[in-house]
């Protein structure tokens, strides 16, 4: 696995070699199995973010769902001084948790297992990577840990999926920033009916 996410933040396996260019900001990474660094859904959560971050910098983030940490870890390179990860997978953690020491980030990224009800407090950026069956109960559980000047981004859905789940946002006030789409074709239409994943970003004003 190589990907350079942003034109200085560079994501790669650990077999793989890579020389770094000068300014090169690189991860290191074990993946976790659910939606690994490949998957059309975690690559476009990571553009999202390093978009949102260029667009307005943040100092804290919660990756729900984190697996391996992708997420989390990434906003730590990108600059962002307090990151949570939490997931109910012990396994996951520990993945997330070895990719942490692995790539330096110890005091930039911590990790909680077990569900978000046992987070207090509001975070600038919440990132969620969920199938759409979470994701629809969780709308408002999202909403109470994102600071209400804070961004949303939002993916591991299909297309034909997608408008029922804004609408429960837009209902709730909040305003679509960004959309992003990748499609992965597939021998069998999925039960989903479409090839096309989807990445939305979604903020107060």
């Amino acid at each position: 696995m190589f990907y350079r996410l942003a034109p200085q933040l560079v994501i790669r396996s650990a077999w793989r070699p890579y020389r770094s260019r000068p300014g090169d900001r690189v991860l290191t990474l074990r993946s976790g199995t659910a939606f690994p660094p490949s998957h059309p859904t975690t690559q476009l959560c990571l553009e999202l973010l390093a978009t949102a971050l260029m667009e307005k910098p943040a100092d804290t983030l919660l990756d729900v769902g984190c697996g391996g940490g992708i997420l989390a870890l990434a906003g730590a390179r990108l600059g962002i001084a307090f990151n949570v990860g939490v997931d109910l997978s012990a396994p996951a953690l520990r993945v997330a948790q070895d990719n942490t020491r692995r790539n330096h980030l110890t005091g930039q990224v911590h990790w909680l297992q077990g569900s978000t009800e046992a987070l207090r407090g509001h975070f600038e950026l919440v990132v969620a990577n969920l199938p759409w069956t979470v994701h629809m109960a969780k709308v408002m559980e999202l909403q109470r840990l994102t600071h209400p000047w804070g961004r949303l981004i939002l993916s591991g859905f299909r297309e034909t999926q997608e408008q029922t789940l804004l609408t429960l946002y837009l209902n709730q006030g909040w305003q679509l920033h960004r959309r992003a789409t990748l499609d992965r074709w597939e021998i069998e239409l999925p039960a989903e009916r479409s090839f096309t994943w989807v990445g939305l970003a979604l903020g107060y004003q």
